[in-house]
């Protein structure tokens, strides 16, 4: 077996790549199921640098086609539209949809069954995945495989920003455990990744030296052309490359996502892989939602297959920052239409240098359930917060800031202790930011633990919303 193996390891080769992309990688996804990925894939590079109006006239035209479909075949929607005085079929402009109301978490959860497509009960037209579960309970969310190909073109699409070509090896370091099989790999599973997938995968929360030091030997020999995973995980990959010398002029780019990115560590992901950095915006539920493209100018929403809307509901916001909210053009097995995902930010009227018609999402801040308060009341985005109490003052300790009450805040923070000038300056900044009577506790610890899910929050927060 391990002969067998080596054998396929010659597939790091230039030409085993060109193999892959040209035969073995479409022949294993036909298999899969996902028979037009590739003309999905080809269909979003193009459409990428269409007009905005030519955009929207995409959207549009899917979403009539959804919401009829949905009226027609989904329990959940008929009768939603019906006490909303909604008709499809009346559906002219984008605006109408507001009339529907939002779709959130807890819908879904007690309506699992009335949300899936009455067509489709049979088990092999549709995969079963988990949401991550880090603000409640996991929700289980169901596509078919067309949907399923959908979403992986655009990650496609996405990594492509990045450098990755199809045959490409991707070094994937993550910590969200519900996103691949705990158990090790079998032989059959290595295999297809040689032929197809090409993933190198470190999946663990906590990753340890020796972990680091299997996985980039890995890499030394794959020659990935990209890096994806979360920040804290990318950072801590980063800090390690260094102290140990390690050099990856192969790498293209890498792109973060799961957590906000904060500026010191894209700063030291990219000393330490030499490439720039892709922050990017993905969730379970609807997959890839947009991305930063090379010029960084705020992150490319995938509008041919969603439709992002920002909903404001409390007037304490800060200016055009509000609830995301997300209408899933492709998936009709389990339609999301007007899902509140959890998360704040502010659509942009501006355009990019890149060319794209694609809209531009700014200022993610987190999620709605991880805001910051001011002590009378007002929310404020953890975007302001983060660079005037930390990164502007030099402070590059890591950390998590725990919102106990209104005047009460409690950061937790990794040793070594700031000192007096840090502390003072840091304190200065929380009452400018809060207010006068804010309170700031300091807990220092050798390391800050992931919350259940893996991922590592910079932001907790106890005020009931």
């Amino acid at each position: 077996m391990n002969n067998l193996i080596s054998k396929f390891k010659l597939f790091n080769s230039c030409t085993g790549r060109l193999f892959v992309k040209h035969i073995t990688y479409d022949l294993m996804q036909r298999r899969n199921g996902y028979s037009d990925l590739n003309d999905q894939f080809e269909s979003l590079k193009s459409s990428q640098y269409l007009r905005p109006d030519e955009i929207k006239a995409i959207q549009l035209n899917k979403l009539k086609k959804l919401l009829k479909y949905s009226y027609a075949n989904i329990p959940f929607y008929h009768d939603r539209f019906k006490k909303a005085g909604f008709n499809p079929t009346d559906f002219k402009t984008l605006e109408d949809l507001k009339i529907i109301p939002l779709l959130t978490k807890d819908d879904i959860r007690k309506n699992s069954s009335q949300l899936i497509n009455n067509e489709d009960k049979n088990k092999d037209n549709y995969i079963v995945t988990l949401s991550g579960g880090t603000t409640g309970p996991s929700i289980e969310i169901y596509n078919s495989k067309q949907t399923i190909a959908a979403k992986i073109a655009s990650q496609h699409r996405f990594d492509s920003w990045a450098g990755w070509t199809k045959g490409d090896w991707s070094s994937i370091i993550w910590p969200a455990v519900v996103d691949f099989s705990k158990k090790p790999p079998s032989f059959k599973s290595k295999i297809r990744n040689y032929l197809s997938d090409r993933m190198l995968l470190l999946q663990q929360s906590v990753i340890n030296e020796d972990q680091f030091q299997e996985h980039f030997s890995d890499v030394l020999i794959k020659k990935p052309s990209v890096v994806r995973g979360f920040p804290t995980q990318l950072y801590l990959a980063a800090k390690y490359a260094i102290e140990n010398g390690l050099k990856f002029p192969f790498i293209s780019g890498v792109i973060s996502t799961g957590e906000v990115l904060l500026p010191e560590q894209r700063l030291l992901i990219q000393q330490a892989f030499e490439c720039p950095v892709y922050n990017s915006y993905r969730t379970r539920e609807v997959g890839c939602i947009a991305q930063e493209c090379s010029e960084q100018n705020g992150f490319h929403v995938n509008s041919e297959q969603l439709y992002v809307e920002i909903v404001w509901d409390r007037p304490n916001l800060e200016d055009g920052v509000g609830k995301i909210v997300v209408t899933d053009l492709e998936n009709t097995t389990m339609p999301f239409i007007r899902y509140e995902i959890g998360d704040l930010g502010r659509l942009t009227e501006s355009s990019c240098e890149c060319g794209r018609g694609l809209p531009l999402l700014e200022n993610i801040g987190g999620r709605i359930s991880d805001q910051l308060y001011s002590t009378t009341g007002k929310q404020i985005s953890p975007v302001t917060v983060l660079p005037n109490m930390f990164h502007l003052l030099g402070i590059n300790n890591q950390f998590r800031i725990i919102q106990e009450q209104f005047n009460v805040i409690t950061i937790m923070m990794v040793k070594p202790e700031l000192n007096t000038n840090k502390l003072n300056e840091q304190k200065r900044a929380a009452r400018i930011i809060f207010g006068d009577d804010v309170v700031l506790n300091y807990q220092y610890v050798d390391k800050i633990e992931p919350v259940s899910s893996g991922k590592f929050p910079i932001v907790i927060s106890k005020i009931e919303h």
